[in-house]
């Protein structure tokens, strides 16, 4: 299986996705970088597309509805997923904090097949009733009290297979709700204010496109997180900074 690792950022995340960039090179060097441009400076993209394996897209709203321009909707992340699975079979998004840690992909394929191709990385502490607003709810067939008792994941990284299964049950809803700001961005605070419940009461704050993937993939999975959702492990990190740790390697002159 190819995978193709689509990773956005704009201006203000730059210096990580050098990161992530530079840790795909590392350790997996033979796979293809989408780089998705959502508000670059054009030093920026002079300089990333001197990069090796990268294929420089800049995000494209004209297409789309308004939701999709406004970068605080987050609707960004389902549409780009989107648009690179109508040309490839898998995709694995990453956001500038990623990084990829090893070349052994042996789980991840494992987790993959065990969710019909949808996989979310990291445990939270909350769950995802927790941060969702009712909004969203509202456009999404689920079990609330169930989503009371559900572990939310991150979607700092997402691998995602085009399977009809996959098809059928998340990411047709999944690319619907991004369309929509009413469901995708019903609620515009993102940071929450947590009580000792972390599970059974809403936390005032909304996860936009991560709640949206956890709502799908839990309420496909019987609330079973374990299909779809992988730990902490030593595939990847999550830098929320900069970091010296991989150097960036270069095949073109600027």
């Amino acid at each position: 299986m190819t995978i193709y690792h689509p990773k956005g950022a704009s201006s203000n995340h730059y210096r990580e996705s050098v990161d992530a960039v530079a840790s795909v090179q590392t350790n997996l060097p033979t796979r293809t970088i989408i780089y998705y441009d959502l508000g670059l400076r054009p030093d920026q993209i002079a300089q990333l597309k001197t990069w090796c394996n990268i294929e420089y897209r800049k995000y494209n709203t004209t297409r789309y509805p308004p939701v999709a321009k406004n970068l605080q909707n987050y609707a960004w992340k389902p549409i780009i997923i989107q648009e690179v699975l109508r040309q490839y079979p898998a995709v694995f998004w990453m956001d500038s904090s990623f990084r990829w840690m090893t070349s052994d992909m042996t789980h991840l394929y494992q987790r993959a097949r065990d969710s019909s191709g949808f996989v979310l990385f990291g445990p939270t502490d909350h769950s995802n009733f927790a941060v969702t607003h009712p909004g969203m709810f509202r456009y999404l067939a689920t079990n609330i009290e169930k989503q009371k008792q559900t572990q939310q994941f991150g979607a700092t990284a997402v691998f995602v297979v085009n399977t009809r299964s996959n098809f059928d049950d998340v990411l047709w809803w999944y690319y619907l709700c991004a369309l929509t700001e009413d469901c995708i961005a019903s609620f515009k605070q993102l940071y929450c204010s947590f009580g000792r419940d972390r599970f059974g009461k809403f936390a005032d704050c909304h996860r936009f496109d991560q709640s949206l993937a956890n709502v799908l993939l839990s309420t496909k999975w019987q609330y079973n997180t374990s299909r779809y959702g992988m730990a902490a492990s030593r595939l990847y990190k999550i830098e929320r900074s900069p970091t010296s740790n991989f150097k960036v390697k270069t095949c073109k002159k600027t």
